[in-house]
């Protein structure tokens, strides 16, 4: 599964980078010929038609990227889900979750717009107190007050790392929201994007060494030119889904419904 999913990542890198470099090749054979005339007419005119065709193949590459974006993120959701059911036993085939990508292509991607809603609300506070205060910058200035210029410019410096801590904050807490999404299919995209804040409130570091903890194996599998990763990224994910676990059990919470119906079946028989 894991090989497929990989193999389907790569032929979409490929194709996006496809525009750009058969311009690129045709562009040095051409000019190779344009050079060898001579012609300064020539060489002014292809030097022209160059810088048209590359930024013409760099918009190409950008709407390509768009598109794989598009279909990647659903892929990547369906792929989680078939791990989720793969550690928990599930019957699963190696392609179900290529077959299955459109099924969850509108879920997938409302939660991955709400992911990206909680990470920009946060850019978008700081921007626009950040103009205002390049305005008042401006203003200061113009009045003689730099000392006042200087504090905002201090000010601003400290904002930039204060967000960027809040935003590697923020992603650890979005984290679990698939994982949400894929146990609980009542919830809607903000409810499962707000429950994985809830449930990573006191875990993100612990997340966050769990992550590190594989930087030796990521490291190693470049050395093997990615042959390793067949093996790192399912570790990984399974990884990840029994961390999503462990936050449960320890909350009292439940990740399978039919777990809690089969427990409380059982609860009966054994009374009566």
């Amino acid at each position: 599964m894991n090989l497929l999913y990989l193999v389907i990542q790569v032929i979409c890198i490929v194709i996006c980078f496809i525009p750009f470099v058969s311009t690129f090749f045709s562009l040095i054979i051409e000019g190779a010929s344009v050079l060898a005339s001579g012609s300064d007419a020539a060489i002014t005119a292809f030097a022209t038609e160059m810088i048209t065709s590359l930024i013409g193949s760099f918009v190409l590459c950008y709407l390509l990227l768009l598109v794989v974006i598009v279909i990647t993120v659903p892929l990547a959701y369906s792929f989680i889900k078939n791990i989720v059911e793969l550690k928990r036993d599930d019957s699963v085939k190696a392609t179900q979750f290529f077959k299955q990508w459109f099924k969850y292509f509108t879920r997938a991607w409302k939660v991955t717009l709400w992911k990206l809603w909680k990470m920009l609300s946060i850019y978008l506070i700081f921007f626009t107190a950040y103009f205002g205060a390049i305005i008042l910058m401006a203003i200061f200035s113009a009045i003689g007050a730099e000392i006042l210029s200087v504090i905002l410019a201090i000010a601003i410096a400290v904002g930039l790392i204060v967000v960027e801590v809040i935003m590697i904050q923020r992603t650890f807490a979005i984290a679990l929201s698939e994982y949400v999404a894929i146990d609980n299919e009542e919830l809607t995209a903000k409810e499962c994007v707000n429950k994985s804040m809830e449930l990573m409130n006191g875990y993100k570091w612990k997340m966050f060494c769990l992550i590190f903890s594989f930087i030796g194996w990521a490291i190693l599998s470049v050395f093997t030119f990615g042959i390793g990763y067949l093996f790192l990224t399912p570790y990984i994910q399974v990884a990840l889904v029994c961390f999503y676990e462990n936050i449960l059990n320890e909350k009292g919470e439940n990740f399978k419904k039919d777990d809690v119906v089969e427990a409380t079946n059982v609860d009966v028989i054994t009374e009566e």
